[in-house]
This record gives C-alpha cells, structure tokens and sequence, in this order.
C-alpha cells in the first residue's frame, strides 16, 4: 500500500483526479479518490514479479487501466499490458 508521507491534506491534482476515476468508474468500492491515486501510483513503481500477494496479479485491472494512462512508458508497462490483455 502506497501512502502520502507530506502534510494534510492530500488533494490531487485535476490530472491525478482525472486517473483515479479512470481506476473507481469500474471498482465496486472504489474507496477515496486520493487513496485510488496511490493505489495507480503504487502499480507504476512495481519492478519485479507478477506473483504472489503484492504482484501485478493481485491488482484490480481497472487500476492497472488507469496505471497505463498514467505510465504508459514504465519498465513494467508490458507486463500491464499482459495482464489486462490488451
């Protein structure tokens, strides 16, 4: 889990608002908007594995959707891909 480390409140940005509902328009509890941000965020920065507890695997996919709109070029972008399918 991804966490905001600076001082409150954490607000998001029209275009980190605009990620986290690509990610919540398709989650059944979407929680709030800046904790979905993170979430996307935290998907971008993995490196490694697609397996087990916090892999690629265990992502909702409309968070990896919404992690490909906000780092279509990171290292694992392909994985990503992969694992939507598209």
């Amino acid at each position: 889990m991804t966490r905001y480390g600076g001082p409150p409140p954490f607000t998001l940005t029209e275009n980190e608002a605009a990620i986290a509902e690509i990610a919540s328009s398709q989650l059944t509890d979407p929680g709030e908007p800046e904790q979905i941000f993170l979430n996307v965020f935290a998907a971008c920065t993995r490196i490694g594995s697609e397996d087990g507890p916090y892999g690629f695997s265990s992502i909702p996919v409309p968070v990896l959707e919404a992690a490909l709109s906000l780092c279509p070029e990171a290292p694992q972008a392909n994985i990503i891909r992969d694992r939507i399918g598209g």
